[in-house]
């Protein structure tokens, strides 16, 4: 304890907080060292709580405010999407279709330990086609989400279907926010619960959804599918 706190008064003086803390802790130890070592381990993991409560919600904040600038730039509205999967037989068959040929990216992964020249070239060298796999499979990506909108996903701002023909619009009617055939009001509330929405669905954080689905889909797998009942109407 005595080398212990010679330590703590060696710490510069841009560190007087952290050595105000130790010099406390290492005061109410009364020269028991491992006293003093379970102390700064709950005095740590104390203050590290608080810090990963205070990073979590700035980062919420920000993921919050950067998700609803993308989601008002690109138009993804979820009542907009999901009315145009349900009720457009083609639109929802092609999107599934280019969903089902999807790739997930895997994450580069750095497996073992490298010592000597030759296991350094050889981890630099799988590195790099990492690195290469994964700006593929994020072209293909791009690729498939340009399908999935070809294919007439209702994503990215366009004409409103009811401004194709030759029709004055106003460019709240050309976007789709209000119907220029009447019905204004529900049409702007329906557009902006879909914004709503889809900005709240990012709160949770893509490994959730993900999380959700897979067991949606394992769910939806296992088993054999249940024999229709007795006497029932084709």
């Amino acid at each position: 304890m005595t080398a212990v706190q010679a330590s703590i008064d060696l710490l510069p003086d841009s560190l007087g907080s952290l050595r105000g803390s130790l010099t406390t802790l290492a005061s109410s130890a009364n020269g028991d060292i491992n006293t003093f070592r379970t102390m700064v381990e709950h005095w740590y993991d104390d203050h590290m709580s608080r810090v990963s409560g205070w990073y979590k919600r700035h980062v919420a904040w920000i993921t919050l405010i950067v998700g609803a600038v993308l989601v008002l730039l690109l138009n993804i509205n979820t009542i907009t999407i999901g009315r145009a999967l349900y009720s457009n037989s083609v639109v929802g068959n092609a999107v599934s279709a280019v969903a089902v040929n999807g790739t997930a990216c895997p994450a580069s992964q750095n497996q073992g330990s490298s010592q000597g020249s030759s296991q350094g070239s050889s981890q630099g060298s799988s590195q790099g086609k990492a690195g290469t796999t994964q700006q593929d499979c994020l072209a293909r990506l791009e690729g498939q989400l340009a399908s999935a909108a070809q294919a007439g996903l209702p994503i990215g701002w366009g004409p409103a279907p009811a401004c194709v023909k030759p029709v004055s619009c106003n460019l709240l009617e050309r976007l789709g926010i209000i119907n220029p055939k009447g019905g204004s009001v529900w049409q702007f509330l329906l557009v902006l619960l879909g914004f709503l929405l889809t900005i709240m669905a990012l709160i949770p954080g893509a490994r959730f959804w993900f999380g959700l689905l897979s067991r949606l889909g394992s769910l939806r797998s296992s088993g054999p599918p249940p024999a229709p009942a007795a006497g029932s109407a084709d």
